[in-house]
């Protein structure tokens, strides 16, 4: 937009505009694709591969609201309207084609994880993530939905370039390492999937905005159901003993999170704000069982980490020089 003219005055809309522009699609490095591609798909096979006992019953034709239901009681409704759309296992009447399905799903998500072919296995894993959830969305919690778009900006990112089986792939075959496939010096790449997750995980924080007409978060009494549900709580404790320094906490967390839309995006408090919902959302995977949430929070969260922190924590040095 520079060579164009555009935006040649100081301070002006245009030069604003530009700037996001080129930070929004300036090349950055991908490790943090490579944690999310890992965690995601790593956090599909082991949520689906715990239902193994229950396949049929979840999904399958003669399960909850399966194919025979329907047909048994006509106009009865699938589900919920946002998942309308993708319901149709529940017209699948062959429980082997649920099984085949569902272990085809099994395959591809651990072929993502371990960026095999990970375009096509993310595509297919997505796909068929999407159709299951439609098909029984009352088998997951919250983490089932927003997966879904952290999962597409994924698949359309180089996310199997590096770490991963096509990375070993393409060394052996000495295909495209002009362009660098597989090698590890920098990890850069395309930088507006990392932007697109980014603005994905802001908007998640920004929903709890929407909450602030729950009583609990106001008293600061939220924390207090899951630690002492004995469902989701992970202790036996007696914590209305400790109900003081919890709701100091819970406002802590409130804060943390309502501010997260702004903070996360302004240098200088981007990292610790990132640390400290890391750090919130590990503490409450150590507490509490709420399913997938917490993991894929945290692993989204790195998208905004320092890259030469990440570079470490991969095993790579983000200076190694090409070979």
């Amino acid at each position: 937009m520079r060579d164009l003219g555009v935006g040649n005055t100081p301070g002006g809309v245009c030069s604003i505009a530009s700037r996001w522009l080129d930070r929004f699609f300036e090349p950055q490095p991908q490790y943090a694709l490579v944690i999310l591609r890992i965690t995601l798909g790593g956090m599909l096979f082991l949520a689906y591969l715990g239902r193994f006992g229950a396949v049929q019953a979840l999904f399958g034709p003669e399960g909850i609201g399966g194919a025979s239901f329907h047909s048994r009681i006509l106009g009865i409704a699938a589900g919920r309207g946002l998942e309308a759309p993708m319901q149709w296992l529940h017209l699948v009447e062959s429980p082997e084609l649920i099984w085949a399905l569902y272990g085809l799903l099994l395959i591809a998500s651990l072929a993502f994880a371990s960026g095999t072919f990970t375009r096509t296995s993310g595509t297919v894993a997505l796909v068929l993530h999407v159709l299951f959830h439609a098909r029984n969305f009352t088998a997951s919690g919250g983490w089932a939905l927003i997966i879904k778009p952290l999962l597409l900006f994924t698949i359309l990112a180089p996310a199997g370039r590096y770490a991963s089986v096509d990375a070993i792939r393409s060394r052996k075959s000495n295909r495209r390492r002009v362009r660098g496939y597989g090698e590890a010096h920098d990890w850069m790449g395309p930088g507006w999937p990392i932007r697109l997750l980014q603005m994905q995980v802001c908007a998640m924080y920004a929903t709890n905005w929407l909450r602030l007409d729950d009583a609990g978060w106001l008293t600061g009494r939220i924390l207090m159901r899951p630690l002492s549900d004995r469902w989701f709580g992970r202790f036996d404790i007696d914590w209305f003993t400790l109900a003081s320094p919890l709701e100091w906490l819970a406002y802590a967390a409130l804060a943390l999170e309502l501010l997260a839309p702004v903070a996360l995006w302004i240098r200088g408090i981007a990292t610790p704000w990132a640390l400290g919902l890391i750090g919130l959302h590990a503490s409450l995977e150590l507490l509490t069982n709420i399913g997938w949430w917490q993991p894929m929070m945290i692993a989204s969260l790195t998208l905004f980490l320092p890259a030469a922190w990440l570079a470490r924590g991969v095993g790579f040095a983000a200076s190694r020089p090409s070979r």
